[in-house]
């Protein structure tokens, strides 16, 4: 998909009379992290950083309904006057806002750090391409935000599928093991059956879709990427609503 992506780009330069402008195309001739700014700072905290986040949100969604059962709480959790899907939507609603802090929070400080430090360009206007079909100028700015998200929806949808998984086992290590092995598994088999677009692993990695890359799996875009998403997001949440409430104490 690169030189289809590069050739639209290159069009978009002729049509638009760009030649010869102060435009970059994003992954050919420019990185988002080129230069230190405080925009390069944060691609860069996010790219070492996020991972942590997504890990944990991995272990926190295991062990929120699992360690209760294993403890033996969750007959105490159960007995108060209170719905058990109210009980679940509020572990949900815990388990997002312990990851949107975790994500947004060290980042705006990265960021507010490197605008002290470093001069910002998050203005400055470059040049790529959606989905392999159109080229468009958009910021460095549009592009770090766009980063941030990623690492933030990640950390998110494992944390729900973790989340299910424990609840189902109720095992946190079963739970953690298991969401693990569909993630990092599940992309490596499909990827062996050429329908790597199809992956939640592939769709994870949705900025690849608003750059010149070669990284884009063949048949990918942006759309199948967010329905992927949606489909495993609406599957943990609705599996885990329905074994909370028809199980057993």
């Amino acid at each position: 998909m690169c030189s289809s992506d590069l050739l639209k780009a290159y069009e978009y330069i002729k049509s638009d009379k760009l030649f010869g402008a102060p435009v970059s195309i994003v992954g050919i001739d420019r990185d988002i992290t080129e230069g230190l700014t405080a925009e390069s700072l944060v691609e860069l905290f996010i790219t070492f950083g996020g991972g942590v986040a997504i890990i944990y949100a991995i272990i926190l969604g295991a062990r929120l309904f699992a360690d209760e059962y294993k403890s033996g709480t969750i007959k105490m959790l159960m007995s108060r006057p209170l719905k058990r899907s109210k009980i679940t939507g509020a572990k949900m609603i815990m388990l997002l806002s312990t990851v949107a802090f975790f994500v947004f929070v060290p980042t705006l400080i990265i960021y507010l750090y490197g605008l002290i430090a470093y001069p910002a360009d998050g203005a400055t206007k470059v040049l790529t391409v959606f989905n392999g079909t159109s080229a468009y100028t958009t910021t460095v700015g549009a592009l770090v935000f766009g980063r941030i998200m990623e690492v933030f929806l990640e950390a998110a949808i494992l944390g729900l599928i973790s989340f299910c998984l424990g609840t189902l086992t109720r095992k946190p290590s079963l739970g953690l093991i298991i969401s693990l092995v569909v993630f990092v598994g599940g992309g490596l088999v499909t990827s062996l059956l050429g329908i790597a677009a199809f992956t939640l692993s592939n769709a994870f990695d949705f900025m690849n879709f608003f750059t010149v890359s070669a990284s884009v799996p063949i048949k990918g875009n942006f759309f199948i990427a967010l329905t992927i998403m949606a489909v495993w997001t609406a599957a943990a949440i609705a599996t885990t609503f329905l074994v909370v409430d028809k199980r057993d104490i």
